[in-house]
């Protein structure tokens, strides 16, 4: 704002009547500044139902089943592909392979360096 003398930028906490005398003008506020009770929270405990599962809260029901969906999904593919070349699943029965396929599809999503493919076609998989 300009005084005849200087060019200021005055904000809501330097407005007063000696200033607005001195003909500086100043902007509305764009906060609502007006007074407010503060109280304490009242204290609640959760009830364990909440606490025990909160860890499936970022995401809904739907989601997760597509998540769960896809590690079975691509584990049964990675241990059929997998099964006659890589020696991991090769000794193993067809429940035990599956089972080690599924912990590291499941593993692969959060450090991804689970699954160490065999043949061409699991590499693929692994991939994707």
């Amino acid at each position: 704002y300009y005084t005849g003398v200087v060019d200021i930028v005055a904000d809501w906490f330097s407005d007063s009547p000696a200033r607005r005398a001195m003909g500086l003008s100043f902007p509305y506020n764009w906060i609502d500044l007006s007074l407010i009770m503060v109280t304490q929270p009242s204290h609640r405990d959760a009830p364990f139902s909440e606490t025990f599962f909160s860890f499936l809260k970022p995401f809904e029901a739907q989601l997760w089943a597509v998540l769960i969906s896809c590690v079975v999904y691509s584990s049964v593919i990675f241990w059929y592909l997998e099964r006659s070349a890589n020696d991991n699943y090769s000794r193993r029965s067809v429940s035990e392979g599956i089972e080690v396929a599924t912990f590291l599809a499941a593993a692969k999503l959060t450090w991804s360096g689970a699954f160490a493919p065999a043949s061409t076609a699991g590499g693929g998989v692994s991939i994707s």
